[in-house]
């Protein structure tokens, strides 16, 4: 009985230091080859502003599974679409619904680690300093398309992934007789004109394209102007005119 106990207690000692040696994330045994690895894995965050759900982009980006992040939604984010979509001006109205449908399609995603954050942010702060508190809190970095919210972001020491420069840099080099698909979203200034957007933000401007406003098409560039928003891409519908 004795030499149990006393080969108990050697073991325990050598299980508690080799513990404190090695830390709590995992520690080996003398069994060759045999590790224990905890179960809980942290998962870097991203913390998602408005801007960026209104966007849209971050469903092409997580239906791609480039994101490698667990998505952080506060709440008072969630509020503020729903502020936006219930507003009486109908531009702010479609923002504001796009941007829930945005979080819908999120949701729907399996593989996608969505995380409603329903920490209490003191009301007075604006949306914005909400954000970079909680970025802070949770040593998350912070998913915007809005520049002036990730310059402040960088000015606190937190890291910022901005949509509007990711489509840039994966934006297809375009030249004049190139073929593009784009989708048309509104009438332009000129009757029958309709106007789309590149992933990089560029517009595309197509002069007969009033009647295939809400499809694709695919279009002809004819000429490219450099702009403040990225291009502006005039061109023609091709011969096969809606997809």
């Amino acid at each position: 009985m004795y030499l149990i106990r006393l080969s108990l207690f050697v073991v325990l000692m050598y299980l508690g230091a080799v513990i404190a040696l090695r830390g709590r994330d995992e520690f080996n045994l003398v069994i060759p080859y045999v590790r224990f690895v905890p179960h809980g894995v942290d998962v870097p965050l991203v913390v998602v502003d408005t801007s960026a759900l209104i966007d849209a982009r971050i469903v092409g980006i997580c239906e791609s599974r480039f994101m490698g992040y667990a998505l952080v939604i506060p709440q008072f984010v969630v509020d503020e679409l729903q502020r936006i979509a219930d507003s009486d001006d109908p531009i702010r109205k479609a923002k504001g619904r796009k941007g829930l449908e945005t979080l819908n399609k999120l949701r729907e995603m399996r593989h996608v680690d969505l995380r409603i954050n329903d920490s209490q942010v003191d009301s007075s702060r604006k949306v914005d300093a909400k954000l970079i508190f909680l970025a802070q809190s949770l040593k998350a970095k912070l998913l915007t398309t809005d520049y002036n919210l990730a310059q402040v972001a960088e000015f606190n020491n937190i890291e910022w992934l901005n949509i509007t420069l990711l489509g840039k840099a994966l934006s297809q080099d375009i030249a004049v007789g190139s073929i593009l698909s784009v989708d048309l979203v509104k009438t332009g200034k000129e009757p029958e004109q309709a106007v789309g957007y590149l992933a990089d933000g560029s517009m595309v401007v197509v002069p007969d394209g009033k009647k295939w406003i809400g499809k694709s098409v695919d279009v002809e560039v004819q000429s490219i102007l450099p702009s403040s928003g990225g291009k502006l891409v005039f061109a023609k519908l091709t011969g096969s005119g809606s997809l």
